[in-house]
């Protein structure tokens, strides 16, 4: 009988013992499942902060070329026009085609509104955003051949600030991109 109960009392062991050990090890099983569904969510995540930074950068470039093009389309304006005279067909072109840049670089700032980390980019974003509105201000009434020094100063500190921002972007972009947090 004694053999009997020493059977019983190991079989009851055993059955608690691999009870305890299969959930030990679903236990760990769900924890491995967790952190590797919170790896690939912040790699996802990252993923899309790098393409929404790399949009904007490429939005920016592109604006930066359009500026580029309407300062040239000013400098090559007609020498004898009167001031009610209409602009010419490449300064109108060249106005547009920013304004298009404009339009790119706001849809660019939208996607980083959507994956952020909102905190710390949007004062970027409003950042580049300010730049880009005096920058196009200050330029697309500004008259190469006619223009006082106060005007001449308010453009080049727009133009500065219209690159510095840029800087600032990346600076920012970069600790987004290489941070441990989400």
């Amino acid at each position: 009988m004694d053999e009997a109960w020493g059977a019983v009392i190991a079989g009851i062991a055993a059955a608690i013992g691999g009870g305890l050990g299969g959930w030990v090890t679903a236990r760990a099983a769900v924890k491995q499942a967790l952190a590797a569904g919170r790896e690939q969510q912040r790699n996802w995540l990252l993923d899309r902060r790098l393409a929404a930074y790399s949009d904007l950068l490429a939005a920016y470039n592109v604006l930066r070329e359009r500026l580029q093009v309407l300062v040239e389309a000013q400098a090559q304006a007609d020498p004898f026009a009167e001031p009610g005279d209409p602009p010419t067909p490449e300064l109108i072109r060249a106005i547009g085609q920013f304004h298009e840049g404009r339009e790119d670089l706001a849809r660019a700032m939208q996607r980083i509104e959507l994956v952020g980390p909102r905190v710390t980019m949007q004062p970027a974003v409003d950042g580049i955003r300010q730049a880009v509105d005096h920058v196009f201000q200050t330029r697309v009434g500004y008259n190469p051949d006619d223009h006082t020094d106060d005007e001449r100063r308010h453009w080049l500190a727009a133009f500065d600030a219209f690159n510095g921002v840029e800087t600032e972007f990346l600076d920012l972009a970069n600790d987004v991109l290489h941070s441990k947090e989400i």
